[in-house]
């Protein structure tokens, strides 16, 4: 029998509502790609200032992505690729900037797509696999990381690129990776199927098992800082850690 996760004792007032915030982000990462009526992850519904020209949130769907200007924006869909295009016909699932311009977006099929302007425009990248991909993240914009079906997970130190993947973690292909997500360029976080939790502190060339919640499937995962963060699953299932993942604890998720 898998053990449960490990739960802190003790943790902070501050700590605990920190946790609360980023299982609220993590929460709504995971009811990805947004559809209309999703009330969980609905976009506000007017804009203040139409002026307002800079990206803050981007929301992946089926072949489009939902932009919004900033806190008080107005949501606009625009194709990835030309509305005609292969790219227009996939479902994406993850989308990440590592700055103000460069952004990498992930989708069924081992698709990957490019953004060098802020998501103006989209480049196809091939990453080697036809793999559905669930969750991107890249740390810089040259190291970045890919997660998807089967337990699959990628690595590219030259901006996507290029990729190696591995599937030693897939326990025999029945694990399934939906989410990941780093600090920094050494540590960072993965989250997927059969409540399982891993750890690296060297830049994804090795992973720790921190947590086994069997039964449970966990879908998006954010840290603050080092030790801050929270991972949202399955059954409304909120998990929320004070020590960089060495422990969990159940956090509300109402």
């Amino acid at each position: 029998t898998p053990p449960g996760p490990r739960m802190s004792q003790g943790a902070s007032a501050s700590s605990l509502a920190m946790a609360r915030r980023l299982g609220l982000l993590a929460a709504c990462a995971a009811c990805l790609p947004w559809e209309a009526g999703a009330a969980a992850c609905a976009p506000p519904p007017a804009c203040a200032d139409a002026a307002h020209d800079v990206v803050r949130a981007w929301v992946p769907k089926v072949g489009r992505l939902q932009s919004m200007c900033d806190q008080e924006g107005q949501w606009t869909s625009e194709c990835v690729g030309s509305c005609t295009s292969t790219l227009a016909e996939t479902d994406w699932r993850s989308v990440h900037f590592a700055d103000a311009l460069r952004g990498w977006m992930v989708g069924d099929g081992g698709a990957l797509v490019r953004s060098a302007d802020g998501g103006a425009s989209w480049t196809a990248q091939d990453t080697g696999v036809f793999t559905d991909l669930r969750g991107v993240h890249f740390p810089t914009a040259s190291l970045g990381f890919a997660v998807g079906a089967g337990g699959a997970l990628g690595r590219t130190a030259d901006g996507g690129e290029s990729w190696t993947w591995r599937y030693d973690l897939s326990d025999g292909g029945a694990n399934e990776f939906h989410g990941v997500h780093f600090f920094d360029n050494k540590v960072g976080w993965l989250v997927g199927s059969s409540g399982r939790i891993y750890r690296t502190v060297d830049g994804g060339r090795a992973w720790i098992l921190e947590t086994w919640a069997s039964g449970y499937t966990f879908f998006a995962v954010h840290f603050a800082d080092r030790r801050v963060g929270a991972v949202a699953g399955s059954s409304g299932r909120i998990l929320w850690s004070s020590d960089g993942g060495e422990t969990w604890a159940l956090g509300a998720s109402n």
